[in-house]
């Protein structure tokens, strides 16, 4: 079972990091959390904490590179310019 929770950088509170990875302690093997928002909200101790259990997906790792978006932009029919 995965529970993914979106936006996470709407909700303010710095208690939210918190209570998930209290949450996430505690849930069984089976179940995940997938937490995506676009700034960094668990503090450093907490990733320490869940160790193992925790996998990050950083913004360079989900960035395309030249050759990469110029392949993506061939199969959708598009033209780019290196300027574009």
């Amino acid at each position: 079972c995965y529970l993914f929770l979106d936006d996470l950088h709407l909700l303010t509170d710095a208690r939210i990091a918190c209570f998930l990875c209290h949450l996430a302690n505690r849930l069984p093997e089976n179940v995940h959390i997938i937490a995506a928002g676009r700034d960094r909200f668990l503090p450093e101790s907490e990733i320490v904490r869940l160790g193992s259990r925790l996998h990050r997906i950083e913004a360079e790792q989900l960035r395309l590179t030249r050759e990469e978006l110029s392949a993506y932009t061939a199969r959708c029919g598009l033209s780019l310019t290196d300027a574009q």
